[in-house]
């Protein structure tokens, strides 16, 4: 695990990126008539807007990871932003091929 840890500030840079493009992506299929999947995304989406849910969705997960990588052992930290980008970059990766189909 040190090996994650030796990497976190790659991490959490890639974690950043994916944070952006799952955001942008989401954003952009849901303006060309695609459907968010996630019931807590699609709900909130429908009750504040895209941007604004995106942005408190997004927000609430950097901030528990914040706090996770505060009370983590220095060993583990890396997995801390390892569990963001797995998600994110699925998230993205699915968000682009929906996007390909739709176009």
């Amino acid at each position: 695990m040190a090996g994650t840890t030796a990497h976190a500030s790659s991490l959490w840079l890639v974690a950043v990126v994916t944070l952006v493009a799952d955001g942008a992506l989401t954003v952009y299929g849901i303006r060309l008539g695609l459907t968010e999947v996630n019931p807590v995304a699609a709900g909130l989406i429908a009750d504040v807007g895209i941007v604004p849910a995106l942005a408190i969705l997004k927000g609430s997960a950097v901030a528990v990871a914040g706090a996770g990588w505060v009370v983590m052992p220095a060993d583990y930290r890396g997995l801390v932003p390892a569990g963001l980008v797995l998600p994110w970059a699925f998230a993205s990766v699915v968000n682009a091929v929906a996007i390909g189909l739709a176009l």
